[in-house]
């Protein structure tokens, strides 16, 4: 494989692509991608909110759409990612390999990844996330690949250095962001800004598998008590030591009433598990915390919940948010870009500063305290969710970003001949 300072013709030099209209099947309920080969690359088997929309999409590509869909990670661990994608019938392959290093070292992986994706004969690279993104915009033409679709997630530092990432961009036919912010990173990292379509996120959530008073025993709460929910696994990001600084102060704001506050905190633990048990234990709250680790559940949850929280520092178009929306709860959060833009103005007046426990838990006392005001927050949240952030809405503007690469790589094609 060549090094980055001869990457393929072309492969810096990648104009901003014209979206190229696709003739209509026959039939409307005809498969669009019938036989096309999709692999869609994943960092790890971990199960997050890319992981959950990419399996949702991968479901529609195969089921609905007749695309021949499989996994790439690019991390050989076990997870539920892995098991969720097998028990949908889509192979997962993994293979490991450790993206941080010198230049040359990563120039090698390059290598060994477009060896292994070449073997699939893809059609279409569908990547998410930081690292599958710049692999994946780096060597699809040399796998085969018709076309690659990049997807923004966060708005995260890049993993990989600076100069593979923007030669990426530039390489990459079809640019994603599942946020105007993300969109914006992408600008900041030479993209065109008109190049970069946004396709939010779209809520998923299964049928409940308890119903809400079971879910409440296992809890240990009442049936009249207010369940606060975290879903967010254990990373420094997601800041629980504010969310648990803030939970103090809702406490102690709720007095008398502090036994009927509950905060569930669920997610994978990242190796921090022990550390906030700890911190609950100082601040006098664990018996107001329960620690239910990566919940399958997450509808049956939700179901039994009063309150969702997201304390994060950073977020694109985060999915536990809107999972609490499409589940009618009331949402308190801190206020970064990601949150506010996915709540709307209805949402604002409940979102604090970041690492401001103080006005977190005051906020969050407030909301647990009126259950009017949780009424008409969860039922303005659930109509904006289907306005705006419906499953249906993504997968549609995800397939035609898909047919529009597709297309352009025929017209690039005729060109040349």
């Amino acid at each position: 494989m060549q090094t980055l300072a001869s990457a393929p013709a072309g492969a810096s030099r990648v104009k901003p692509q014209q979206a190229v209209a696709v003739a209509p099947p026959t039939d409307p309920a005809a498969p669009r991608l019938d036989g096309v080969r999709v692999s869609i690359v994943l960092k790890w088997a971990g199960l997050g909110g890319a992981e959950r929309q990419a399996l949702v999409l991968a479901r529609h590509l195969q089921e609905s759409e007749g695309a021949v869909v499989e996994v790439r990670a690019l991390s050989d661990a076990d997870g539920r990612a892995a098991a969720l994608f097998r028990e949908a019938g889509i192979p997962w392959l993994a293979r490991r390999s450790r993206w941080r290093g010198s230049r040359p070292r990563t120039v090698a992986r390059l290598a060994t990844a477009t060896a292994a994706l070449r073997r699939s004969r893809p059609d279409v690279l569908l990547p998410y996330c930081d690292v599958p993104n710049v692999v994946c915009g780096l060597i699809w033409r040399r796998v085969g690949a018709r076309t690659c679709i990049w997807n923004q997630r966060d708005t995260l530092p890049f993993t990989l250095h600076e100069s593979f990432v923007r030669r990426a961009i530039g390489a990459t036919p079809v640019l994603v962001a599942n946020s105007h912010h993300g969109a914006d990173l992408l600008a900041t990292r030479g993209a065109p800004r008109d190049r970069v379509r946004v396709i939010a996120n779209g809520a998923a959530l299964a049928r409940a598998r308890m119903p809400r008073g079971e879910w409440r025993r296992r809890l240990h709460v009442a049936d009249d008590a207010v369940v606060v929910t975290a879903l967010a696994h254990f990373y420094e990001r997601k800041d629980h030591e504010t969310l648990l600084g803030g939970w103090r102060r809702t406490l102690a704001e709720a007095g008398a009433d502090r036994g009927r506050l509950t905060l569930v905190l669920a997610g994978r633990s990242e190796g921090r598990l022990q550390l906030l048990e700890t911190l609950a234990r100082d601040h006098g709250i664990y018996d107001r915390v329960r620690f239910v680790g990566d919940v399958e559940d997450v509808a049956g949850l939700l179901d039994a919940s009063d309150v969702g929280v997201l304390c994060s520092s950073a977020e694109g178009c985060p999915n536990a948010v809107l999972e609490y929306m499409a589940a009618g709860l009331a949402v308190v959060g801190t206020d970064v870009v990601g949150i506010r833009g996915t709540l709307g103005d209805n949402g604002r007046p409940f979102l604090v500063p970041r690492a401001d426990s103080e006005a977190l838990g005051s906020t969050l006392a407030l909301v647990c305290s009126d259950s009017a005001l949780r009424d008409r927050l969860g039922k303005e949240n659930r109509a904006r969710q289907r306005a705006l952030f419906s499953k249906e809405q993504m997968l549609e503007q995800t397939v035609l970003a898909i047919l529009d690469g597709l297309g352009a790589s025929a017209l690039s094609r005729r060109a040349r001949r």
